[in-house]
């Protein structure tokens, strides 16, 4: 299944704000200066759709955009033409994580460079750049902002980690992928995995893209309310015969309330599903 990038802009229900809601969102637009939209650059325009967007998700973080940005077409019959033209795939609803799996792994069956017999001719500044040019278009796909790649030496359990605008990814295991096809599988999937969360975090935190509200509000629950298990180990400070001591039954803990949390589930899944769908297609 190939990637689908162009999508049409459909709205597939409908919503109303209260009126004290609706009167804020009133004023707001009128304070954009939208009359003359179409006098102003196409920066301006795309400014006007995302400071909509910000306005409404304020009262209604649930709604997926392409939702609610069709009420502007309710302030002036040109939104309709605005909308068409400028509306980036970010704003849109995301393909299904079947679609995204499939659209990821066929693209990366057309890349040269991550085939082993490539890769390990690459010096580490190259690898760096092939893996941006994946998240690239990985982001693309998954209708998210891309993040920036970047190497970093870490403890040797950790293949990478995913913070805000960048994914990094362990210098020692990039090294040792251009030794091991195994360990370059890792580093791909490591990427995809980190990818995932920044998925995640984008239909969290800034805009809802994904087909599953119910999962959203899943991943919101396991970040900001239980919070993240990053894995510490547990321990408890128990009185016995011989004074105080840690139980050491409970330092596993920490191991698996890391492992089996919601957004660790679901990041581990997707990235090994891709993987799983690139190679069959390698091998087919």
């Amino acid at each position: 299944m190939k990637e689908i990038l162009e999508e049409s802009f459909e709205v597939q229900e409908h919503f109303e704000l209260d009126a004290n809601q609706q009167q804020l969102i009133d004023e707001g637009v009128n304070q954009l200066g939208i009359e003359d939209i179409f006098l102003r650059g196409d920066e301006y325009k795309e400014q006007i759709v995302e400071t909509y967007d910000k306005m409404v998700r304020q009262f209604r973080p649930d709604l997926k955009t392409a939702v609610h940005l069709s009420k502007m077409k309710s302030y002036n019959p040109s939104w309709d033409t605005l909308i068409n033209q400028y509306l980036e795939s970010p704003y849109l609803e995301a393909l299904s994580d079947r679609a995204q799996i499939e659209s990821i792994a066929d693209y990366m069956v057309d890349i040269e460079e991550i085939r082993f017999d490539n890769w390990k001719e690459l010096s580490l500044e190259k690898m760096v750049d092939v893996l941006n040019q994946l998240e690239q278009r990985i982001a693309r796909i998954e209708h998210r902002p891309a993040t920036i790649i970047s190497t970093e030496m870490l403890d040797s359990k950790l293949f990478g980690y995913q913070l805000n605008d960048r994914i990094v990814i362990n210098t020692e295991y990039l090294d040792s992928s251009k030794e091991n096809p195994y360990v370059l599988d890792v580093v791909l999937e490591t990427l995809i995995h980190e990818g995932r969360h920044r998925y995640q975090q984008y239909n969290v935190d800034e805009r809802m893209v994904h087909e599953s509200l119910s999962e959203v509000e899943t991943w919101r629950q396991n970040m900001h309310e239980l919070g993240y298990a990053d894995g510490s180990p547990v321990s408890i400070i128990e009185i016995g015969p011989i004074g105080l001591f840690t139980n050491e039954r409970l330092c596993k803990i920490g191991e698996r309330l890391y492992y089996y949390q919601p957004i660790e589930i679901d990041a581990r899944n997707f990235a090994g599903d891709v993987m799983k769908s690139y190679r069959q297609k390698m091998e087919g």
